[in-house]
């Protein structure tokens, strides 16, 4: 028979082993917790153990007890931090290399904790950006892009201190506060880094048709360098050219490009596919700059040059500027990785 000092210890490493489940995120502020005698036989204690637990996460506010309802992390528990960031993305981890690695590594260091939500326009992101702002994050970081419009987004966070980062998602308005990829100025290097080895004519790659998001950078291109499409620069879809590869010989034989620039390293990598199918052996030879993931560019014997995002700048600059509640606008230029 256990004895009531064992019985307490049992508890407070029961209570324990709840707290870590809850700081690692495994349980979330608002995660309903299961019965205490289903926990009691997950944990493999008694239901007096788990009962004692319970009391003990009650009395340090960890858990709340709803009537008619159940158990419940405390919603506005802030897990082991002074601050609780809340991170809006359309991005998922394998979409970009290596780019909340550096988030996760500043919020270790910077007694703050990242809840992170992804949206797209096939999950229900409404209601999770509702769900995020419940649990009353100090401020959010914004990382969308221009598949949600802002007159839909504005009325859940306004409530809520806010930053925009990495992309701006609606071209037609003035920029929100916040730190933004300055895409104009980047392909401006690229293209310049391209002429300046004697290119006239330069093929960039989209994945798809071109939006109104990359209408506006390309406008700014032309404001802003004596660059023009149709003279200096060429358009062409990778979606296109895989379907029909003639395209792409069409296209750089009419208009003698000799080098290319992808809106991204992996459309510069099937540009590569392609094209050595269409003159085996040159790919390699033609000049080229990618954009954003460096996985691609980095494939054995397939190496190209890349214009890279400092991501770990942009995610400690966002960090700094929310926690100093400093709501200007700023810019960060890609750098050329030449390989």
């Amino acid at each position: 028979m256990i004895n009531v000092s064992e019985q307490s210890i049992k508890s407070h490493v029961v209570c324990d082993k709840i707290k870590q489940m809850i700081n690692s995120g495994q349980m979330k502020p608002g995660d309903r917790i299961l019965s205490q005698r289903r926990f009691a036989g997950e944990l493999d204690v008694s239901v007096d153990v788990m009962r004692n637990a319970f009391k003990l996460l009650e009395k340090e506010e960890l858990i709340v007890r709803r009537h008619g309802s159940g158990t419940f992390v405390n919603p506005d528990f802030k897990l082991d931090a002074s601050v609780l960031a809340g991170v809006v993305t359309s991005y998922h981890r394998e979409d970009i290399t290596d780019y909340f690695e550096p988030l996760f590594e500043l919020s270790a260091t910077a007694e703050l904790t990242p809840m992170i939500c992804t949206v797209d326009l096939e999950s229900n992101w409404m209601q999770n950006m509702r769900n995020l702002v419940g649990h009353k994050p100090d401020f959010l970081l914004l990382d969308l892009m221009d598949v949600h419009e802002y007159a839909d987004v504005k009325p859940i966070i306004q409530d809520v201190p806010h930053l925009f980062v990495h992309h701006w998602s609606w071209p037609e308005r003035q920029p929100e506060p916040g730190i933004y990829v300055d895409y104009a100025g980047s392909y401006i290097d690229a293209i310049r880094a391209l002429q300046a080895k004697g290119h006239e004519r330069i093929l960039f790659i989209m994945g798809g048709q071109m939006s109104e998001y990359s209408k506006n950078i390309f406008r700014q291109v032309e404001t802003q360098a004596d660059i023009k499409l149709g003279r200096d620069l060429f358009v062409l879809a990778s979606n296109d050219f895989e379907l029909n590869p003639e395209l792409l010989r069409e296209t750089w034989e009419s208009k003698r490009i000799t080098a290319a620039f992808g809106r991204a390293d992996y459309e510069t990598y099937r540009f590569m596919l392609v094209f050595d199918k269409l003159f085996p052996g040159q790919a390699n030879s033609v000049d080229k700059i990618g954009f954003y993931d460096q996985h691609w560019s980095r494939q054995l014997n397939m190496e190209f040059s890349s214009m890279r995002v400092d991501f770990e700048y942009i995610w400690k600059t966002a960090l700094d500027m929310a926690t100093q509640r400093d709501f200007s606008v700023k810019y960060v230029k890609a750098q050329l990785i030449t390989r």
